[in-house]
């Protein structure tokens, strides 16, 4: 049997980390919390559910927080989460006895990556996932430390890791931490920009623009972006930084830079489907329906790539559809535009937008329902 120990680095989390302990029930054999300053009864909660509780003082510095939560591990497997994060009812021994398996058809295993979904949005018939990315959730313990003061991630030979996509984990932010967190990261982000070392530098570049992006600093993104291009040799964040600058270009009104960096996004790595979306929103929104049913298209025949990036489930279900839908419409193309905004209606059956173009697409073609 596997024994796992369960890491986590924690500061007023009070609201949702009993909710997070009480998902992994099943999934773990040690529990261990480290507190980088609360203020509030998250210790408390802590040591009431068992956990081994001890203190770190906050230097701005994620790797050094976890990695001294993980000095702590006793068993033989080290698992990490959030306090924010969940497994859904069932999972957690699901996801233990994934790992035995994996180890037992893969002695030569060190770690597992699996699904994180960190957003949601509900349909009306709950939620489904929204924003979706892979993570190294459980490794081997001393086959891997954190790097990274922020923006963090465990270095360890991943030719002997094991994508398994059978359990997701799940992330709910509790009130306004994304607003704090923003804040927080782009805080310590420009400050790790300016003393990062020339391996750190451009993994840095690139989330420094995400965060000014999130914080509508669009030039801002756009320099730290275009200095972090030629710095980078790994395809799936390079495909990523084109489309971002894309994105700030479109935010800016700037149309020939926000095409020229899609299209180079399509370069890099045809099979992420964000760079044909914003094409098509481009198309779209300057009436050139065939153009933006010509990139839409495009969308919906892409195969998600196979890496450890990040995807945007709307974009790959029903979201091509619904421009499709409104484009053909325009067109007087009803019968496909029928068809389209039947897609929208299997990942949104209760979208009231969707329901009622469905009947007016219905009265066009005569179709009795």
């Amino acid at each position: 049997m596997v024994e796992i120990s369960l890491c986590l680095i924690v500061k007023d989390e009070e609201k949702v980390l009993k909710r997070c302990i009480d998902s992994m029930k099943g999934c773990y054999d040690e529990l261990i919390i480290v507190d980088t300053g609360s203020t509030d009864k998250t210790v408390k909660i802590a040591k009431s559910l068992g956990a081994r509780v001890e203190h770190f003082k906050w230097i701005d510095d994620f790797s050094a927080a976890r990695n001294y939560s993980f000095s702590f591990a006793t068993k033989s497997w080290i698992m990490w989460v959030d306090a924010d994060d969940i497994l859904y009812e069932g999972d957690a021994i699901k996801f233990k006895q994934n790992v035995e398996q994996l180890i037992k058809s893969n002695p030569d295993m060190i770690g597992v990556n699996c699904p994180y979904i960190y957003s949601h949005e509900s349909t009306g018939t709950g939620e489904i996932p929204n924003f979706k990315y892979h993570r190294l959730r459980i490794i081997k313990k001393d086959s891997g430390y954190w790097v990274g003061r922020i923006h963090e991630y465990i270095k360890i030979d991943n030719s002997k890791t094991i994508n398994d996509d059978r359990i997701n984990f799940h992330h709910f932010r509790e009130g306004n931490k994304g607003t704090m967190n923003t804040a927080r990261n782009l805080r310590i982000l420009k400050k790790v920009v300016n003393e990062a070392s020339e391996e750190e530098l451009p993994r840095y570049l690139f989330y420094y623009g995400k965060e000014c992006m999130y914080n509508n600093l669009y030039d801002e993104a756009i320099k730290s972006f275009l200095k972090y291009i030629p710095l980078s040799n790994w395809i799936p964040e390079k495909h990523r930084a084109m489309y971002e600058l894309a994105v700030c270009y479109d935010f800016q009104k700037d149309r020939p830079n926000a095409i020229k960096y899609a299209l180079k996004a399509i370069e890099i790595d045809e099979n992420y489907v964000d760079p044909y979306i914003l094409l098509g929103r481009l198309a779209y929104n300057d009436k050139r329906w065939k153009d933006a049913i010509k990139w839409m298209t495009a969308a919906t025949l892409t195969s998600p790539a196979r890496v450890l990036f990040f995807d945007y489930i709307p974009f790959q279900t029903y979201v091509p559809y619904d421009y499709m839908s409104i484009a053909y419409w325009n067109l007087k193309q009803y019968s496909e535009g029928y068809k389209c905004i039947l897609k929208c209606l299997q990942y949104r059956p209760n979208e009231e937008r969707y329901l009622y173009n469905k009947k007016e697409f219905e009265k066009m073609l005569n179709i009795k329902v």
